[in-house]
């Protein structure tokens, strides 16, 4: 699994960065990839996560709606 920021800055330059991309031996279960995707943006610090873009795929929507993060549902 890789997790990417991307943001604009206050002279609204794009800036895009590869945060971690891990091995997942585990079951890719909603709440192991929430499990993992916490890690990573609190080894970060990151004070707001504002949107999730995924794939869609039913763990995917679980781990968002486990973090309670922003989720829009077709």
């Amino acid at each position: 699994m890789t997790m990417s920021s991307h943001f604009v800055d206050e002279n609204w330059q794009l800036h895009s960065y590869c945060l971690d991309s891990i091995d997942m031996p585990e079951r890719h279960t909603g709440v192991n990839i929430a499990d993992h995707l916490k890690e990573i943006v609190d080894s970060y610090e990151i004070p707001a996560v504002i949107a999730v873009t995924h794939n869609d795929a039913a763990n995917m929507n679980k781990a968002v709606e486990v973090l309670n993060y922003v989720h829009d549902t077709p």
